[in-house]
Parts: C-alpha cells; structure tokens; sequence
C-alpha cells in the first residue's frame, strides 16, 4: 500500500490553514447566533399570543365584555403568529444558506415553478385564503360573534385565513371554509332591541314605575361590565310602554336600544332588579 502523501508545512501553507480555520469557525458562530435569534423570536411569540389570551380569559372569567377592536386582536393574533413562525423559519433558512455560500436563487426559481403546478390543482385553497384575507383585513367577522353562514347560526370558535369554526346552537362544530361561504350575517354589529314585561296592579304609580325604570338603568350603566351593553349614541334610557290595562292589572314593556346581547344578560339582569324593586313598593300585580 502506498503511503499517504502528507502536506508539508511551511510558513506560507500554516497562514492558509489558519485562515481556513477561523473562517469556518466564524461561519458556525454566525449559524448558531442566527438559530439562537429564530429560536428567541420564535418563543416571543408564542409568549405574547400566551399572556394575550391569559389576559383575554381573565376578562371573560369577571364578566368583562369585551369590545369590538378586542374581538378583532383575538381574531388576528393566531393568525399572526402562524405568519410570523412562517416568515422566520424563511428568512432563518435564507440566511443559514447565505452564510455557507450556498445560492438560494435556483431554490426560488423551483418554488416559483412548483406554485405554478399546485395552483391549478388547490384553486379552492388559494380561493380559502384570498377571501380569508380580505375579511380579516375588513373586520366583519370577528372571534365570539354570533353570526348566521349558509343558514346555519352559531358563534364563531376559531378563524383561519382558510375557514371558519362555528358553534352552533345545539353545540355542535361546523366547519366553513371560505370558498364555500355564500352569506355571512354578523347579529353581533349593530344594535338590538332588549324588552321586559311587567305585570303591575291596577292601582301601580305609573310615574314612579318610570322613575323606577331610569333608576335602574342609571345604575346598570354604572357598572363595569353591563354599561357594555350601553351605547349612548343611540340610546339615553328606557322607553316605557303601556300593552294592556286590565282589571287585573297593567301590562307595560320597557323597551332598550342597546348593544348586540344574544345571550339577554342585560334583559334579564334589569328584569331582576325591576321586580325587587317592584315588590317593596308593592307595584308587582297578585297574579304576576
């Protein structure tokens, strides 16, 4: 067997060597500081999204009704993230591959020519997408919103660029991907209507019935989580109104403007307060 030929030193091939070394040590340096910098980011993250709907869960856990630009931070942040992990995991590639001379161009090249084959085959994919986008970006649709698609009603569980979760009525999960929704009505924008009936006697004080009423109102809308419900621009109290004079008793309805309540919290919240009230002041009718 022949012996290997080793490479003499001189003093001209040990600077190379030297050179070549501490090169390739820099090159791992730059890697791992870019592995370390996507790994940080990467958890940062995921640690604001955490603290976010900790923060979310609390809040509903108080009673606290969250408003509108919070119901779209919730819809956008999980969204947000898989797009920030996605962008990292390029852009964390891109620079590994730079730092070992390795040219990325061809690899953009192949992706472009592979986009072009899948879209012909995922057109309901990017159509999912697209549509996603734009009703993110427009605020329509929102996480928690009570909204009816294609017919079926229910609140919005989850939002992706590609689909909607839905929990229906009855507790069931539908799943709607964009492609396939016709028509999206939001019952959570807006306003509606909230009424109560009462009962009284035929000898009830029907002014102080109203001042009752306004009282009432006036103290609700003093508290953190049911003055939510109360959108001064279009409402200022409680409209009164006679249904029926018997000789058993009045019927009267109070009518609120308010913010969309599905679940009538602020209904039947004013509704209990009124009949205590109504009871020692002896207003309530024998039959109610």
């Amino acid at each position: 067997m022949k012996k290997m030929q080793e490479t003499p030193l001189s003093a001209e091939t040990v600077p190379q060597m030297l050179g070549s070394m501490n090169i390739q040590f820099i090159s791992v340096v730059e890697i791992v500081v870019i592995l370390a910098v996507c790994i940080f980011l990467w958890h940062g993250i995921k640690k604001v999204k955490k603290n976010f709907l900790q923060t979310a869960e609390k809040n509903k856990a108080r009673g606290v009704i969250t408003s509108p630009s919070h119901h779209f931070l919730m819809t956008l942040i999980p969204v947000a993230e898989s797009f920030s992990h996605f962008v990292i995991l390029v852009l964390g590639g891109v620079a590994c591959l730079s730092v070992v001379n390795i040219s990325v161009s061809p690899l953009f090249y192949l992706l472009s020519v592979l986009s072009v084959g899948i879209s012909f085959g995922a057109k309901d994919i990017f159509t999912d997408i697209i549509r996603g986008i734009l009703t993110l970006v427009e605020g329509k649709v929102a996480l928690g919103n009570f909204v009816t698609i294609n017919g079926s009603s229910g609140y919005v569980k989850s939002l992706t660029i590609r689909q909607i979760e839905l929990q229906l009525t009855d507790g069931s999960i539908e799943l709607f991907p964009f492609s396939q929704v016709r028509t999206i009505r939001n019952h959570s924008l807006g306003y509606c209507l909230a009424k109560s009936l009462f009962k009284l006697s035929p000898s009830a004080d029907m002014k102080k019935f109203e001042e009752l009423a306004n009282e009432t109102f006036h103290e609700m809308r003093e508290n953190k989580a049911l003055g939510e419900y109360i959108n001064e621009k279009i409402t200022n109290g409680p409209i009164v109104k006679v249904v029926n004079v018997r000789r058993s008793g009045i019927e009267v309805n109070v009518l609120f403007i308010i913010n969309p309540d599905h679940n009538k919290i602020f209904e039947s919240k004013f509704c209990r307060i009124m009949v205590d009230k109504l009871q020692d002041t002896n207003m309530l009718s024998d039959r109610e």
